[in-house]
């Protein structure tokens, strides 16, 4: 179900003028994308009331 909401989110947040969140590892050679800002931020935007 998320896959299919992320392009209303994109343009969502494009048309905002927010940029995209993006996951990020918790340091610069760590392979784990740990920091999962945009996840987050997408499971926020789908279920509301949620934060």
């Amino acid at each position: 179900m998320l896959t299919a909401l992320y392009p209303s989110f994109e343009q969502t947040l494009t048309r905002q003028g927010i940029p995209i969140p993006q996951n990020a590892s918790a340091h610069g050679k760590d392979r784990n994308l740990v920091r999962r800002k945009l996840d987050c931020a997408m499971l926020n935007w789908a279920i509301p009331g949620i934060e």
